[in-house]
């Protein structure tokens, strides 16, 4: 049991950082969820890639919007960089307010849309090496 990993691939494989309003630093609180997500890339060989997207409520003018996205991506791909990510394996977009997930008319709509977009690719032709399997012990009783 103590080989298991705290979380599987499904379970980091897509998320999300949020962002307060004309904010593009990541919190406390979001660190423990990239720390989180760096634990798993680092101990699963089959993670090669991630993708990190910035986006932005509609509030401004369009190249702001862009700029403040940019920004946030450029500090999750900072963070990751620094924990020992290997640079070459991010891959980081920013659309400013082109994709909303949710309506920029409410206050919580706008929150929703202010996030980073985390997407790790996994190599599925590619085994679980066996340091990563949970094995039964023998039994003793055959």
């Amino acid at each position: 049991m103590k080989q298991l990993l705290p979380v599987n691939f499904d379970q980091v494989a897509r998320s999300k950082v949020f962002f307060a309003e004309n904010e593009n630093a990541v919190d406390k609180e979001d660190t423990e969820l990239l720390d989180t997500i760096i634990f798993y890339m680092k101990n699963d060989p089959r993670v090669f890639a991630v993708y990190l997207d910035g986006h932005s409520d509609n509030q401004g003018r369009r190249y702001d919007q862009r700029q403040i996205s940019k920004a946030r991506v450029e500090d999750v791909e900072r963070y990751f960089i620094k924990q020992g990510i290997d640079p070459d394996m991010i891959t980081t977009r920013f659309h400013g307010g082109r994709y909303p997930v949710a309506s920029n008319r409410t206050a919580k709509g706008r929150a929703e849309n202010r996030r980073v977009t985390i997407r790790l690719e996994q190599r599925e032709d590619m085994p679980i090496p066996d340091n990563l399997l949970f094995k039964l012990p023998p039994r003793s009783d055959r």
